[in-house]
């Protein structure tokens, strides 16, 4: 996986610009010259991993329903805000529409537990090519400690909402992660600064406006989560110039 000096990671593919987590948002963050893509992935009732934010289907596609009720077939019957039937990518297909850039994959189990899902992700990613490329994130722990023991060599991140809690620090130093991807309404310099003498990455969600981001820049992240990775990349190139 090839290393910019700070990654800008498209939110759900370039979700200011394109509908969350399609492949029309896979298409603008590459048009916006991103590093990555991040995406977040949930398991159908038939156990295919597919693209998808929400644990329910009504804000995005109008249907109410919790998507680990549907079928594969029944998800791409939905269409997410207005694009149409098929709209609901299968993440075998987000990977090959965010191929040769790194792929970003947040495992949802936060909220709804989704057994095998590791897994089915995992199989997924190699199948695809991406093993050393990939990058599974979640605010689950468990979920990637599976994942670890499932691949030894899969690179992981951890993601908080608020400060990282002390008292988890020493599994999240088991887990041998390759970013830490920390909450971008929380940001403190000292846990940036921990996770980059460990020589781990330090990313954040979710930083929108150019104020936000150069906070972000000034306490060391070394990547942006952004929905408007224009303004991200802008952000960046001022601070090289001003430090040139």
């Amino acid at each position: 996986m090839s290393k910019p000096p700070i990654w800008v990671i498209a939110h759900r593919g370039a979700s200011g610009h394109a509908p969350e987590n399609t492949l029309p948002a896979v298409g603008r963050a590459r048009a916006l010259a991103v590093d990555a893509i991040e995406c977040d992935v949930h398991l159908s009732r038939d156990g295919v991993p597919i693209v998808f934010h929400d644990e329910d289907t009504d804000r995005l596609t109008g249907e109410p329903g919790a998507v680990g009720d549907r079928s594969l077939d029944e998800l791409r019957g939905l269409s997410v805000l207005g694009l149409g039937p098929g709209s609901i990518p299968r993440l075998r297909e987000w990977l090959a529409a965010v191929h040769p850039l790194c792929p970003v994959i947040e495992i949802k189990t936060d909220r709804v537990d989704y057994p095998g899902i590791e897994a089915a992700v995992w199989q997924e990613v190699v199948a695809a090519g991406e093993a050393a490329a990939a990058v599974a994130i979640s605010f689950n722990l468990d979920t990637l400690e599976r994942l670890r023991a499932l691949a030894p060599e899969a690179n992981l991140g951890p993601i908080f909402e608020g400060r990282p809690p002390p008292a988890i620090w020493d599994r999240v130093v088991r887990l041998s992660p390759r970013t830490i991807v920390y909450d971008g309404a929380a940001l403190e310099s000292d846990d940036v600064r921990r996770a980059r003498e460990r020589g781990w990455e330090a990313w954040a969600y979710t930083l929108n406006t150019p104020e936000h981001i150069r906070t972000g820049l000034s306490v060391g992240l070394t990547g942006i989560i952004t929905n408007y990775p224009e303004r991200a990349r802008a952000e960046i190139d001022a601070r090289r110039a001003r430090k040139s």
